[in-house]
């Protein structure tokens, strides 16, 4: 169950920032849909699109690299470089129904 809601974000993420690069997604760049034609007209949308497409497309797998391993008992373990130790997180199991 928790790899599927893992795919469905990655998915949802992957769609975005496609609809946001092909410019098909403007109202989804927060702050730039409520900004007034002046103010449009001062940024570089083709630019903009590209970074937050980008990042939205990067993210996808950055969800399953974060939070997609898990330990024995069901946890999600999140390795550490800076620590060099692994956090296991168990409010987790809550959030998905799991004693």
């Amino acid at each position: 169950m928790y790899m599927i809601v893992l795919i469905i974000v990655a998915a949802l993420l992957v769609i975005m920032g496609i609809l946001i690069i092909i410019g098909k997604g403007d109202k989804l760049i927060a702050g730039y849909n409520t900004t007034s034609k002046e103010e449009k007209a001062q940024y570089n949308i083709k630019r903009l699109r590209g970074i937050i497409g980008g990042l939205l497309i990067v993210l996808a797998p950055m969800t399953f690299i974060l939070l997609g391993k898990r330990d024995d008992e069901g946890h999600v373990v999140i390795r550490s470089h800076y620590f060099r130790r692994e956090h296991r997180c168990c409010y987790s199991c809550q959030y998905l129904g799991e004693e």
